[in-house]
C-alpha cells in the first residue's frame, strides 16, 4: 500500500479488504469487509475498513486544519477523513486481504442497544451532511438529503424509535423527491401501513428486496 502511494502521486489514500473474526463465536465469518465505491456513494455508505487504510500524512494534516474534527464532536474519527480525501484527492481500492477485523459483541456500530445504534447512524449522517453541503451542488445535495432522511425514517420505524415522523416531515419539505420515495411515504405513513412494514421486515425475502432497493440507490447516486 505504501509502495502504491509512492508510485502514484495523484492518490492520497489506499484501502483494501479484511477478514472478520467473530470474538463471541471464536471463528472467522464467511464474508469479507471492504468494497469499492464510485462517485459520491461514500456519502451514503462507508465501505472502507479503517484498519486497512493508508494515507498521506501531509494531506491528513491539511484535513485537520481545514475541518477541525475535534471541534465537531462527531462519534467517529475515520469516516470524515475518508470523505475529505474523496473530495480533495483520489482513493484507491485494493482487492488484497491485508488485515483481520475483530467483531465485538458490543461497539458503537454493532450494538444490541438500538438507541446507541441510532445515535451512531445520526452522527454518521451529520458527518456526511457536513461534506455534502460543502462540496455538492444544490441538486445533488437534495438527492443526498432524500435518501438519508428516508434511511433514518426506516431505521426508526423498524425499531420503533419516536423520531420516525420527524424524517417524514423533513422529506415533505424537500423541493423534489423521487416517485419511489413518494410511494413509500404514502404507503407507510399516510395510509398507516407502518405495522405491516415491521411484520414484513421479519421476512428474509422482503429484507432482500429492501437491500436490493438500497443498492440501486447507491448505484444511482454514484455519478
Amino acid at each position: 500500500q505504501v509502495g502504491f502511494l509512492e508510485n502514484n502521486k495523484e492518490y492520497g489514500m489506499v484501502y483494501s479488504k479484511a477478514k472478520v473474526y467473530n470474538v463471541r463465536n471464536k471463528s472467522f465469518e464467511k464474508y469479507l469487509i471492504g468494497n469499492a465505491f464510485s462517485g459520491k456513494e461514500l456519502l451514503l455508505s462507508n465501505p472502507i475498513p479503517t484498519l486497512t487504510a493508508v494515507f498521506r500524512n501531509d494531506l491528513y494534516r491539511r484535513y485537520k486544519l481545514e475541518v477541525e474534527p475535534i471541534e465537531k464532536n462527531w462519534e467517529m474519527g475515520d469516516y470524515p477523513i475518508w470523505l475529505w480525501f474523496q473530495f480533495n484527492s483520489k482513493i484507491y481500492f485494493m482487492t488484497d486481504i491485508t488485515a483481520t477485523y475483530r467483531l465485538l459483541a458490543e461497539s458503537a456500530s454493532h450494538s444490541s442497544n438500538v438507541n446507541r445504534r441510532y445515535q451512531f447512524k445520526l452522527s454518521s449522517f451529520n458527518v456526511s451532511d457536513y461534506f455534502a453541503k460543502r462540496y455538492c451542488t444544490d441538486d445533488v445535495y437534495e438527492v443526498f438529503l432524500e435518501h438519508s432522511y428516508l434511511f433514518l425514517h426506516l431505521f426508526c420505524l423498524k425499531h420503533n424509535i419516536p423520531n420516525k415522523n420527524e424524517y417524514i416531515k423533513l422529506l415533505k419539505e424537500l423541493k423534489k423527491i423521487s416517485c419511489s420515495t413518494k410511494l413509500l411515504i404514502t404507503t407507510l405513513h399516510d395510509l398507516k401501513f407502518e405495522y405491516a412494514f415491521i411484520l414484513l421486515n421479519q421476512n428474509h425475502v422482503f429484507r432482500r428486496l429492501l437491500k436490493n432497493w438500497g443498492e440501486r440507490i447507491l448505484s444511482g447516486f454514484a455519478h
